[in-house]
């Protein structure tokens, strides 16, 4: 009687009570989501675990009290999914496997700026030239009026700027 009270333990050692959700997870072409997260509530409890899927989009949350509970899968990108209302049993293996769309882009796009003013009384043209400009311009034989000539606007008529004596009047 002894060895057989003796083997009839033996056998319940090796029994569990805990239960435990796997399952893969997808994209919606089929892909594998490694980097997503599962999250496993308790209801009554509101006690959670969390798990990350392996790359091949594997996930597994062993030693879950028997009760009922909400899975959650959420990734960077895709819309999270929930099943809710998950029973577990006693040494259960609930298998729930989900497959997450791609998220709703939702972009806002601001922009401000203001704009450059604009005259509308006149139509005059006009320009300023600063002293980098001037430095900078390479001036034929010292001739002003050849870098005031590149001005939009300008029209000179020939020998505007030059004095009687050949000499530029700047």
């Amino acid at each position: 009687m002894f060895r057989l009270l003796l083997f009839w333990t033996c056998g319940l050692a090796g029994q569990t009570f805990n239960a435990r959700v796997v399952g893969t997870v997808t994209d919606s072409s089929g892909g594998a989501v490694p980097n997503a997260t599962a999250t496993i509530t308790r209801v009554d409890t509101q006690t959670k675990r969390t798990a990350m899927p392996g790359p091949g989009g594997l996930y597994s949350i062993p030693l879950l009290q028997p009760g009922v509970y909400e899975v959650t899968l959420e990734a960077a990108g895709l819309q999270p999914q929930t099943r809710k209302d998950v029973r577990l049993e006693i040494n259960h293996t609930a298998t729930l496997d989900f497959v997450l769309a791609v998220a709703q882009a939702a972009t806002a796009v601001e922009v401000s700026a203001q704009l450059p003013l604009i005259q509308s009384e006149t139509s005059g043209v006009g320009a300023t030239l600063e002293a980098k400009i001037i430095e900078q311009y390479p001036l034929i034989e010292r001739n002003v009026m050849g870098m005031l000539r590149s001005l939009p606007g300008v029209i000179a008529a020939a020998g505007v700027g030059a004095s009687r004596s050949g000499r530029n009047v700047f």
